[in-house]
C-alpha cells in the first residue's frame, strides 16, 4: 500500500507540474496611480531598473511629475517646477523616462514659457536625494534654442541617450537632430538637415541602445511641408565621423508615396554570434495591400543589408490594412506582432503573432478574433516565469480594446486570448471623452504597465512567481 501511495504522489506532482506549464504570466491587480489623490496622471510613461523597481513620468496638471515604486504604492513622488512662470500657457509637456540598472532615473520633457516657443528639458533622480534636494526644474538640452518637440530618452544598462531636435530659427522645421549621452558627455549630429539643405519633420522616431552601448535611430520623415514623400533612415554612432555625427547609415527614399508615416518598430536580436538591428515598417507596394518589411544589419558597421517580409495569411492577399507593428527578441529569436484589417468591408481590426519567428513562412498566430477596435500596440520580450516549463523566454504584448460600451486593457503572452486587466464602461463621461493610452516596460525579468482611460491612471506588473499548490499525503 505504501508502494501505491508513493506512485499516485509522484502522478499528482507531474500533473501538476505538467499543468503549470501551461499557466498563463499572471499580474498584479492593477490600482490607480496618484501624484495627490483625486489628480490625474496623463502620458504616462513607464521603465524598470535592475532590481524590478518601476520608474514613472506623466504630467498633472501641466506638470511633469516622477512616480517611483514596486508595487503601485509610491515610494517618491516629485512634481517638477517651472520658477519665474506663472502665466497658463507655461506648459510642461511630451514626458519620456528612462532608468539605468543602478536605478537612477532620467526624464525627458517639453517645455513652454508663455508662449508658442518649444524647448528640451531633462532631469536626473538618483535613487536618493543629493545633498540640498532634488533640483525640478529645467535642465535645458540646447541652451535657448527652440525644438519642434521630438524629444526621447532611451538606456541600456547604465549609459543613457537623449536625442532632440532643433528646429530653424525661422522655420517650422527641424534643422538638425542631436544624440547626447546624459551619463557624460556633449551633443553631436544624428542627422544635419540645414547641411543638406533640407526641412525636417519626423512622423516617427525610434531608438534603442546596444550591448556595446551605441545608439541606434529609425525614423520616418519628410521635408516638412507635404512636398516630399516620406523617407524611412535608419543612424548609430557606432561608426561616426571626428566631430561625432552619426556616420552609420541606411537611407530609403522611395519614389512612391507608399510609406506609411506612422508605423515604425526597433529591435536588436542574435543571427549567430553577431547582433544585429532590425526596424519594420509598412509599405503598399500595391494600391490596397499593406505589407510588413524588416530591414536588419549588423550593429557595428552595418555592412550586410538585409530585407524581408513578415509572411501574412492569405485573407491578406485581396486587402489589407496594417495599422500598427511590433518587434521584440526573445530567446534568440526576433518576433513581430501586428493590428491588421484583412477584410475592408468590415473594417474590424485583429492582433496577429509570428509564433514562429518574425521570418517564419508560416502564417501568424491570430491572437484576436472579437469584432471591436484595437489600438495602442506594445510588445517586450520577458523571461518565463520559473513553473513555465519549456520556455526561457518571450514576447509579451498589450493593447487596448473597444467595443465602443467598454474599453479594456488586455495582455497576452502566448498561452491566452488577453488577460483583461481593466474594464471602463464608456457611455458617461469622462469615459466617452478621453483616448486610452498605455506604455509597457521590461528589464527582461521584470515587466510593468501603465494606462490612463477614463481620467484615471493604472498600475499593473507581472507576478513573477506562481506557487504549485501543495500535496499532502
Amino acid at each position: 500500500m505504501r508502494v501505491k501511495s508513493l506512485s499516485v504522489f509522484i502522478v499528482l506532482v507531474l500533473v501538476v507540474v505538467f499543468l503549470s506549464a501551461c499557466v498563463p504570466q499572471s499580474y498584479t491587480t492593477p490600482i490607480s496611480i496618484h501624484i495627490t489623490d483625486g489628480d490625474y496622471i496623463q502620458d504616462a510613461r513607464i521603465a524598470i531598473d535592475a532590481i524590478g523597481v518601476k520608474h514613472i513620468a506623466g504630467v498633472v496638471d501641466d506638470r511633469v511629475v516622477y512616480y517611483r515604486t514596486r508595487f503601485g504604492q509610491p515610494t517618491r513622488q516629485i512634481t517638477l517646477t517651472m520658477p519665474g512662470c506663472t502665466i497658463a500657457d507655461c506648459i510642461q509637456s511630451n514626458p519620456d523616462i528612462a532608468v539605468t540598472d543602478g536605478g537612477e532615473a532620467y526624464i525627458t520633457w517639453v517645455e513652454r514659457h508663455g508662449g508658442p516657443e518649444k524647448f528640451a528639458c531633462w532631469r536626473n533622480f538618483p535613487t536618493a536625494p543629493p545633498v540640498g534636494g532634488y533640483k525640478t526644474y529645467c535642465a535645458a538640452l540646447d541652451t535657448t534654442n527652440q525644438t519642434t518637440g521630438n524629444v526621447q530618452v532611451v538606456s541600456n544598462g547604465d549609459v543613457v541617450y537623449v536625442i532632440f531636435d532643433r528646429k530653424y530659427a525661422s522655420d517650422p522645421e527641424i534643422g538638425t537632430i542631436f544624440y547626447r549621452e546624459l551619463t557624460g558627455g556633449v551633443a553631436y549630429v544624428v542627422y544635419d538637415y540645414a547641411f543638406y539643405m533640407e526641412g525636417g519633420y519626423i512622423h516617427k522616431m525610434v531608438s534603442l541602445v546596444d550591448t556595446d552601448d551605441k545608439l541606434h535611430v529609425a525614423l520616418i520623415d519628410d521635408d516638412g511641408l507635404g512636398d516630399t514623400d516620406p523617407r524611412l533612415m535608419y543612424l548609430s554612432n557606432a561608426h561616426t565621423l571626428v566631430d561625432g555625427t552619426m556616420d552609420q547609415k541606411w537611407i530609403y527614399a522611395p519614389t512612391d508615396p507608399y510609406l506609411e508615416e506612422d508605423v515604425l518598430s526597433i529591435s536588436l536580436y542574435m543571427s549567430g554570434v553577431t547582433e544585429r538591428v532590425a526596424f519594420a515598417y509598412v509599405w503598399e507596394p500595391t494600391p490596397g495591400i499593406d505589407d510588413i518589411y524588416i530591414r536588419t544589419c549588423e550593429t557595428d558597421g552595418c555592412i550586410t543589408h538585409d530585407i524581408g517580409g513578415v509572411h501574412l495569411p492569405d485573407s491578406f492577399g485581396a486587402e489589407s490594412v496594417i495599422e500598427d507593428v511590433e518587434l521584440a527578441e526573445a530567446d534568440g529569436v526576433l518576433y513581430a506582432s501586428f493590428i491588421g484589417i484583412d477584410d475592408l468591408g468590415t473594417l474590424v481590426k485583429q492582433i496577429w503573432y509570428t509564433g514562429g519567428g518574425a521570418f517564419s513562412t508560416s502564417d501568424p498566430n491570430q491572437v484576436t478574433n472579437t469584432a471591436t477596435i484595437k489600438f495602442d500596440l506594445e510588445m517586450e520580450s520577458l523571461v518565463a516565469s520559473p513553473n513555465t516549463l519549456g520556455i526561457e523566454a518571450m514576447p509579451v504584448m498589450s493593447w487596448v480594446e473597444t467595443n465602443l460600451v467598454t474599453i479594456q486593457y488586455r495582455f497576452y503572452d502566448g498561452f491566452l486570448y488577453g488577460t483583461t486587466l481593466d474594464d471602463f464602461s464608456i457611455g458617461s463621461p469622462p469615459c466617452n471623452s478621453t483616448v486610452p493610452e498605455g506604455n509597457l516596460a521590461t528589464n527582461g525579468l521584470y515587466l510593468a504597465g501603465v494606462w490612463d482611460a477614463c481620467e484615471t491612471t493604472r498600475f499593473t506588473s507581472r507576478a513573477y512567481l506562481n506557487d504549485l499548490p501543495v500535496i499532502e499525503k
